[in-house]
């Protein structure tokens, strides 16, 4: 076994469950022979391995092994737990249970036994179709076809051949369909993760290309579940982007409709649901509908996870959206309590926060709202410094802004000069050097040279106004409404 493929044995063993683990243990000791309680003994070393070490691993097992060759006996335990793992999630993933009802189709037509393969067709159809599995019901097509010819039912055949070929051609067009969608959705999640926010005419540009193919000029053209959701998806992350947040709302509650109205479909696509509750508290919190934003947080708690994956994505949310909507309405007693636990939760690396730059973001918000000025830095600087290549670009180019916020409100005027070339550099390299950015950047350059109380307000008063003359263009600019509000108080305190 290569080096590359011990690596991904270590690291599929790594992310098992605990239950996960324990079925495997059961699985293998099913086929009781002394060469498994070997397997068993090399899961047990792989498992109590806090980091991988291809000798000291490969001495274990020469002890109980002998001149057996290691990558066959690796290689056989990384198969074996993945058909492990296939058994533990057959009766949870609706894909298995139909992919295993198809093999045994195909065993019983190559037995001849072409009723009983009827019988699992019709159960595999069923699932299909409840589940909205469009590429199965074309493989199920094919195999009805197979048995009414190896059948020789001729008169069966005359009665249901036209309407198998009209099931196939309409599964065909909205197979289609459905990867005319989907490749939209990919296009807009590809900028949602590099700009999730147009902050200009060319930004707004690059969505629109989308919004304007003719798939999502009519909703009449996404003729199934699978692709209505997904223009309604695309629709969602098309309005968050121009900020247009009433419309996608309203796209938002037409998709949890829709896996409201589809429960074998809400159940396969959990996580899905999961996202679609985030993102309507996320904008209804933005819309200040704090008690539709509670509504759904508490729907959002209520929801049971499944695996370990899905609890820890929950949590996340939880924290996030709750956090973002206790700081919005103002509720700093609250937003305590809820960053006391985040930061004791942190604490634990087990728990894998994926979002933790937003996590960040909110917590140095937390803290600068509460004047704890040296605490905000802190998280702040947890986003500068974080070494994610897949980091929000927004929150980031925030975050080199909001660092020389708080350096003032500090009175670290010394170290501002550097930090604001530094900032002026990355916004222009990233496109994010827009007009309010410029304006605060040439003003704190002021700023750092002002003490008379005089000179600072007419400074102040001056950002104010060229802040008011932007408003409009900038209307739905969280940056914007923060920096605006921090020059506003610098007046009125």
């Amino acid at each position: 076994m290569t080096e590359q493929k011990e690596d991904i044995l270590y690291t599929l063993i790594k992310s098992l469950t605990s239950s996960e683990k324990g079925y495997f243990k059961k699985f293998i000791k099913g086929f009781y022979s002394e060469e498994n309680k070997e397997y068993l003994k090399l899961f047990e070393i792989y498992d109590k391995a806090n980091l991988y070490n291809e000798f000291q691993i490969n001495k274990q097992i020469t002890k109980f092994i002998g001149n057996k060759r290691i990558d066959i006996f690796k290689s056989y335990l990384y198969e074996t737990i993945l058909k492990s793992l296939r058994a533990y999630n057959s009766n949870s993933n609706i894909n298995i249970q139909i992919a295993e009802l198809l093999a045994d189709v195909e065993i019983l037509l190559k037995k001849g036994l072409f009723n009983l393969a009827s019988k699992k067709l019709h159960i595999a159809e069923k699932l299909a179709i409840s589940y909205h599995k469009l590429k199965n019901l074309l493989i199920i097509k094919e195999f009805e076809k197979k048995i009414l010819l190896d059948s020789q039912n001729i008169n069966q055949f005359k009665a249901t051949i036209n309407k198998i070929h009209n099931d196939e051609f309409r599964t065909i067009n909205q197979l289609k369909t459905f990867y005319e969608y989907n490749k939209l959705d990919s296009q807009t999640f590809l900028l949602n993760r590099i700009k999730p926010k147009a902050r200009n005419n060319s930004e707004a540009t690059n969505f629109s290309e989308i919004i304007n193919s003719r798939f999502m000029m009519d909703i009449k053209l996404a003729d199934s579940i699978p692709s209505k959701l997904l223009y309604h998806s695309i629709y969602v992350s098309y309005y968050y982007a121009i900020n247009d947040s009433e419309k996608s709302l309203s796209e938002n509650s037409k998709i949890i409709e829709l896996l409201d109205n589809n429960p074998e479909l809400k159940k396969e696509l959990h996580i899905k649901y999961i996202y679609t509750l985030h993102n309507q508290i996320a904008i209804a919190t933005k819309l200040k509908k704090f008690s539709i934003a509670s509504k759904y947080l508490e729907m959002l708690k209520s929801e049971n996870s499944r695996n370990n994956r899905e609890k820890l994505k929950i949590a996340e949310f939880i924290f996030i959206l709750e956090l973002n909507l206790l700081l919005k309405s103002e509720n700093l007693k609250s937003a305590s309590e809820v960053v006391k636990k985040i930061e004791s939760y942190l604490k634990n690396d087990s728990n894998k926060i994926q979002n933790n730059i937003i996590i960040y973001h909110l917590i140095s918000l937390y803290y600068f709202e509460c004047q704890q000025y040296s605490n905000a830095l802190k998280w702040v600087n947890n986003i500068i410094n974080s070494s994610n290549n897949d980091i929000r670009t927004d929150l980031y180019s925030f975050a080199k802004i909001f660092s020389i916020i708080i350096h003032y409100e500090l009175e670290n005027y010394e170290i501002i000069e550097h930090l604001l070339k530094s900032a002026k550099r990355h916004l222009e390299k990233n496109n994010h050097l827009y007009k309010i950015e410029e304006i605060l950047i040439q003003k704190f350059k002021l700023l750092v040279k002002t003490h008379n109380s005089v000179d600072l307000r007419k400074i102040f008063n001056d950002l104010s106004i060229k802040f008011n003359e932007l408003k409009n263009e900038n209307q739905g600019s969280e940056e914007f409404h923060f920096y605006h509000n921090w020059i506003n108080n610098k007046i009125n305190n």
